[in-house]
């Protein structure tokens, strides 16, 4: 019995490390932290909302930037909550797409090859839409919570944003097994 045990015991954690090593080796090589468990914006899409929350949010080396903040991550992480409301969740979504066409008919260019000037009016006649300006103010509240949110969840790389802004975090803290989305949490 007690044979029988044991190497069940010592095939199960020969499986994991058979399985997890080669996992955590590829979040080593690719530099993963924490990654969204699924990708829901494809690369063009991230660049395009990069492009935003750097026009938005520019590195104008008087803060953090967007490297630190990390806040299309964020945005797809919170898209990944099933908690999120659904009309939220497609305006967030689609939100990429009425960029592009705004761009496309008053420039006949992509929003991520435009000039500083020209991205701003781009955004300001997107801004112009009631659907544009609720897209814009969602992408503003989640910058501000990247840039102000617990390194826990992968955002304000080496607390950046709190340093910027001189302040001191509260406590408890989350932390990487506490914090929102963990089993048990809250109750």
């Amino acid at each position: 019995m007690h044979s029988s045990r044991r190497r069940f015991i010592r095939n199960t954690l020969f499986v994991s490390g058979v399985v997890l090593i080669p996992m955590q080796a590829c979040r080593r090589i690719f530099k993963i932290t924490d990654p969204p468990e699924y990708f829901l914006f494809n690369t063009s899409d991230r660049k395009l909302l990069e492009a935003v929350f750097s026009h938005l949010f520019p590195d104008d080396g008087n803060g953090p930037g967007l490297d630190q903040i990390r806040p299309v991550d964020y945005l797809e992480w919170v898209l990944n909550d099933p908690k999120l409301e659904r009309r939220s969740s497609e305006l967030l979504k689609k939100g990429t797409g009425w960029l592009r066409q705004v761009a496309k008919d008053k420039y006949n260019a992509e929003f991520i090859r435009l000039g500083t000037e020209a991205r701003e009016e781009v955004l300001r006649e997107l801004e112009a839409q009631k659907k544009g300006k609720r897209w814009l103010s969602k992408l503003m509240t989640y910058l501000m919570e990247a840039l102000l949110g617990s390194p826990a969840y992968a955002i304000n790389c080496n607390q950046a944003g709190w340093k910027w802004l001189n302040h001191s975090a509260g406590y408890p803290q989350a932390s990487l097994t506490v914090k929102y989305g963990t089993y048990g949490y809250g109750l």
